[in-house]
């Protein structure tokens, strides 16, 4: 996951808590309490949350002070997936009132598939997108635009609307929540969202799930006023979603009189419309816009399962040496890009390595799976370089300066993606700064281990040392690095 789709991550993550800590945020985004500590405080310098002991309180919410252009980058994969789905729902030759907001935008982009229709938008976005879009009938209802948002509200939007009437309502919502209903942050929202609610024969409304649970300054309506209601699940279950339990897809107020059922069609494929375990989406879609090989068309891209890496199934067309084409299934495996350093000292001729256990080798037959390993880790959306630095300090406890770029990897290019970046740099008294161990909420328990380069070259040789990347680190020191022949 990216630094920037980590962040908004953490952000909605916030923002749905009120208050969270660090350790709940480390958890639940599967990186640790450093780096969730970094983003809180680069969420701060933005004014979107305020750091308190142990964890981060949210601020105003990006509904309120955050303006249109700003939200719109903000989960655009997720609304257009959210997009897509409600315009599947709208019927051909329909009579669409389409709301204002950053997910109705990308509905419009989808309902120009869905031609003929006529389309009336309370969003100036809106209808640039579905401007002279061939069988679309565009209709923009009049108003005040507000600033930052581009919405059209007023008296001049609700005489329009309540002049007209319609087949859908696709409505945005500020906030649902099972006692309170469907509310929004702006007076003005409210008042057109409960026009559109009045004039159309059924209302289908759309947000993403950091709505749910949340009562926002004002009430739209009562749950049971519309009749479907379109979500991306989230990445945990909500404390008062629609119908009051801890199902999303529940019906709302089961039992109770109202207007309609609610039906909640709910997205729910883990790292595909819903964010896995790591916070990623979009799984399915990685390397199908490949164009750099012609003698390769992928077809096709499989999600086997994403827990904490990503096995993949992936169908393509292959052109051969002799021309013809045939169609071919790998299974590859994503556990992303990392980076791994060699510490040394030339001055007292040793290299720092690390021992943990890693259960792979233990279970193909290595005796207790303690392996001495040059410190390593995963990007984690950091640069190689920032990485690696983080890594070592976390790992050995030495805090490095400048790391030397050696080279770059594929470890298994027949069946894992990941890219290694491999780094030098020395160590000394003066680098050590802490303890390093690695992160203990992690489950991580290192020790380090200095060797003599020399003794380390033989246990390469003797089969103590079995770690690729360590080998590959050590024979560049003996062969063009610290340790090369004079």
């Amino acid at each position: 996951m990216g630094v920037t789709d980590r962040l908004d991550l953490t952000l909605r993550l916030v923002q749905g808590s009120g208050r969270i800590s660090v350790s709940e945020l480390a958890q639940r985004l599967s990186v640790s309490e450093m780096t969730v500590r970094r983003d809180l405080d680069a969420l701060e310098r933005q004014g979107l949350v305020r750091r308190v002991h142990g964890g981060a309180v949210a601020t105003r919410s990006r509904e309120e002070e955050a303006g249109f252009s700003v939200r719109e980058p903000w989960q655009a994969a997720t609304k257009d997936r959210l997009g897509a789905h409600v315009a599947a729902m709208v019927e051909p030759g329909s009579r669409v009132l389409l709301d204002a907001g950053t997910t109705t935008v990308h509905v419009a982009e989808h309902l120009a598939g869905r031609a003929p229709l006529t389309v009336a938008v309370l969003s100036l976005q809106a209808a640039l997108r579905l401007a002279d879009c061939p069988g679309i009938d565009l209709l923009v209802v009049g108003g005040r635009s507000r600033p930052g948002e581009r919405s059209l509200v007023g008296p001049l939007a609700l005489s329009t609307l309540e002049s007209l009437a319609f087949d859908r309502f696709v409505m945005s919502i500020g906030g649902v929540h099972a006692e309170h209903g469907w509310s929004e942050f702006s007076l003005d929202d409210a008042a057109v969202k409960q026009a559109g609610l009045a004039q159309a024969a059924t209302t289908i409304a759309v947000a993403d799930a950091t709505k749910l649970g949340v009562r926002a300054f004002s009430k739209v309506a009562d749950l049971g006023a519309v009749d479907a209601f379109v979500t991306d699940a989230g990445r945990r279950r909500p404390r008062n979603p629609p119908g009051g339990s801890a199902d999303p897809a529940s019906p709302a107020r089961r039992g109770r009189p109202r207007r309609h059922d609610l039906r909640s069609a709910v997205m729910n494929a883990p790292g595909i419309d819903i964010p896995d375990r790591r916070g990623r989406t979009g799984l399915e879609r990685h390397g199908r816009d490949l164009t750099g090989n012609p003698r390769v068309r992928i077809t096709d891209v499989e999600v086997l399962s994403c827990d904490w890496y990503v096995l993949r199934k992936t169908t393509f067309d292959y052109q051969h040496s002799d021309g013809h084409w045939s169609r071919e299934q790998r299974e590859n495996y994503d556990r992303g890009d990392g980076a791994t350093i060699l510490l040394y000292d030339t001055s007292r001729r040793t290299v720092l390595l690390t021992r943990q256990f890693r259960l792979p080798a233990y279970v193909n037959g290595h005796p207790d799976g303690m392996l001495l390993e040059t410190a390593a880790g995963l990007l984690d959306g950091d640069s190689p370089e920032e990485a690696i630095r983080r890594e070592a300090a976390e790992e050995t406890g030495h805090t490095v300066g400048r790391a030397e770029h050696v080279f770059d990897s594929y470890m298994s290019p027949g069946s894992v993606t990941e890219r290694l970046h491999f780094f030098a740099a020395p160590y000394g008294q003066a680098t050590a700064t802490t303890d390093g161990g690695g992160i203990a909420a992690e489950g991580e328990d290192i020790t380090t281990v200095e060797l003599p380069f020399d003794q380390a070259l033989t246990m390469i040789r003797d089969g103590a040392i079995l770690d690729a990347k360590t080998i590959m680190l050590l024979q560049w020191a003996a062969l063009d690095g610290p340790f090369r022949p004079a």
